[in-house]
């Protein structure tokens, strides 16, 4: 295919000033959501991925049932929908939790043909 450009598996995500990344935190850029696949400065650019299933900390108090919304806030998975939505929870989580499966936004829609 002639057009084809990128797999659109990861996106360029800048570093905010006055901030670092370490591979694997999750970010939030636009309506992108995924976690950065290496370490940054502020103002760097790093690719993040933005399919697929990844484990994020989780806000120990919430209980996520398979398949709810999961948004990002602080840099960790919440029930509080005024924060950007990050994914769905691949698996159901418990109050004790720290960490949470999520299945990325983009992830849902593409295995779906979206």
């Amino acid at each position: 295919m002639k057009n084809f450009k990128y797999s659109g598996q990861s996106f360029e995500y800048t570093v905010p000033g006055g901030q670092s990344v370490v591979s694997g935190d999750p970010v939030v850029q636009g309506e992108f959501s995924g976690c950065v696949i290496g370490d940054a400065a502020e103002n760097e650019v790093v690719n993040a991925q933005r399919t697929g299933v990844v484990e994020i900390p989780k806000k120990d108090t919430v209980v996520f049932a398979q398949g709810d919304s999961v948004y990002l806030e602080a840099g960790e998975g919440s029930d509080v929908n005024t924060s950007p939505l990050f994914g769905y929870a691949y698996k159901a989580a418990a109050g004790g939790d720290e960490k949470i499966l999520v299945a990325l936004k983009a992830g849902a829609a593409a295995f779906n043909g979206m």
